[in-house]
């Protein structure tokens, strides 16, 4: 499930992130403890409370003490997060369309339809 390349909490964030802003994870939602979460991912306990620890960090988490952690209600919060993931992914499909010959111009019109392949 997780790459080499990249820390595995590096991609535990990464994938919290995407069910914080896809809804997976709903505002004001209880997530599963650290325990339930590394046994379902498979991996080290500590990876995953470093993983949380920084979504907390970035306001997206909660801890509400015994009662765990729930995903935050900023819903500016969660936009500005979706908006900075969009970026990110769109500059790595422009850089890759790039690298295969296509400038940014020939690729909106090939997603738009505009032209063929």
């Amino acid at each position: 499930m997780f790459e080499k390349k990249l820390p595995i909490y590096i991609q535990l964030i990464e994938l919290f992130q995407q069910y914080i802003v896809s809804g997976t994870w709903p505002a004001n939602a209880s997530i599963d403890s650290v325990r339930n979460l590394a046994l379902k991912y498979q991996v080290n306990p500590n990876t995953v409370f470093k993983a949380l620890s920084e979504l907390e960090d970035q306001g997206l988490l909660i801890n509400d003490g015994t009662l765990g952690k729930r995903v935050c209600d900023d819903e500016q919060l969660i936009e500005q997060l979706k908006h900075h993931m969009f970026d990110q992914a769109k500059e790595t499909f422009l850089k890759k369309a790039k690298e295969i010959g296509y400038d940014e111009a020939q690729v909106v019109r090939l997603l738009k339809g505009e032209e063929s392949i």
